[in-house]
């Protein structure tokens, strides 16, 4: 894996300690009356992960000329509620590991994830329409309302091959990147009280890149999950749609062995030898950098030019991990 550039190393480690607070789950939550519920939220959060969307606020909130504390009960709030959704996913995935360790599911069981992800949805949404901007109030439950869809459009989809590419447009749009585009209009927001249509089109685009990437770890494997999880799941990625679109030869077979949930282990090592083919890596290659393209055009608009070279940096990082 790549390592980060210099000055996107830089930025991260700023805005790690912008959310160093964000270390025990209690930051702005509302301490809940029954204990479990915090006991159960805290074994993701304090996994921290890559923290991505609310270093998102800090970036482009600080660039805007927000000050850090203005911005915390936003940077919060977009961590709540991905890790309400993470909760949720991993129940209805039935995922057993999650940021290297076990699922919430598997340590407790299907319900108290699913209602104590509700407990922190439901008190991020709270606390912004207590202190929030009105605007970002309403922004926020909107991209609560694209997730559900994002969700619901891929369980319709699965152990079927979608009918063309517009399908993961839209998933991406809806599922990748609603928080992250909240999380870039929270400093426009705050700042002119409107959208930035710009920063809109970044946050999808950066989105789009970002899951086509972890489609391709997806099917490479990671040290903590299983190589062709998705597929596994019924759920047929971009980058297994681009593979079998590639070979109609096996699309066929494919499409009739997800109609019956019913594929083995030699199916599987049969398209990893296809996957990992030069010709169809040369198909993939061609196909992230068209998307890398994509999200470095969109974000060469912006004037800020510390904030422009961050979201370069981020940008090219997130295709070179794959090296």
């Amino acid at each position: 894996m790549s390592s980060l550039p210099l000055q996107l190393k830089v930025e991260f480690s700023r805005g790690l300690v912008k959310t160093r607070w964000m270390n025990q789950l209690q930051g702005p939550l509302d301490v809940p009356e029954v204990n479990k519920i915090e006991q159960v939220c805290s074994l993701l959060w304090e996994r921290k992960g890559k923290r991505l969307r609310s270093q998102w606020v800090y970036w482009f909130g600080e660039a805007l000329g927000v000050g850090a504390n203005d911005l915390k009960l936003y940077a919060w709030a977009v961590e709540a509620i991905h890790t309400a959704t993470l909760l949720h996913d991993d129940v209805i995935d039935k995922a057993p590991l999650r940021r290297g360790g076990p699922s919430a599911n598997e340590v407790f069981d299907n319900t108290l994830p699913v209602l104590s992800g509700d407990y922190l949805l439901s008190d991020a949404i709270f606390q912004l329409s207590d202190r929030g901007h009105p605007l970002l109030v309403k922004q926020m439950c909107r991209a609560v309302k694209e997730l559900t869809q994002g969700e619901v459009l891929q369980y319709e989809h699965q152990y079927r091959i979608p009918q063309n590419e517009q399908y993961y447009e839209t998933l991406n749009r809806l599922k990748t990147s609603a928080l992250l585009n909240w999380a870039a209009q929270v400093g426009s927001i705050l700042t002119t009280g409107k959208e930035n249509s710009t920063l809109s089109e970044i946050a999808f685009r950066y989105g789009a890149l970002y899951q086509l990437t972890d489609d391709v770890l997806d099917v490479r494997g990671t040290p903590t999950k299983k190589s062709w999880q998705d597929l596994r799941e019924g759920k047929v990625n971009e980058v297994v749609f681009l593979l079998l679109s590639s070979y109609p030869e096996i699309k066929n077979e494919w499409e009739q062995m997800l109609s019956e949930r019913c594929f083995t282990p030699d199916c599987l090592q049969k398209l990893q030898k296809i996957a990992q083919a030069p010709a169809f890596q040369e198909i993939l290659k061609d196909r992230l950098e068209a998307a890398k393209e994509k999200c470095l055009q969109s974000i060469r608009s912006i004037a800020h030019s510390q904030m422009r070279a961050t979201l370069e940096n981020l940008t090219c990082f997130t295709v070179d991990r794959l090296s």
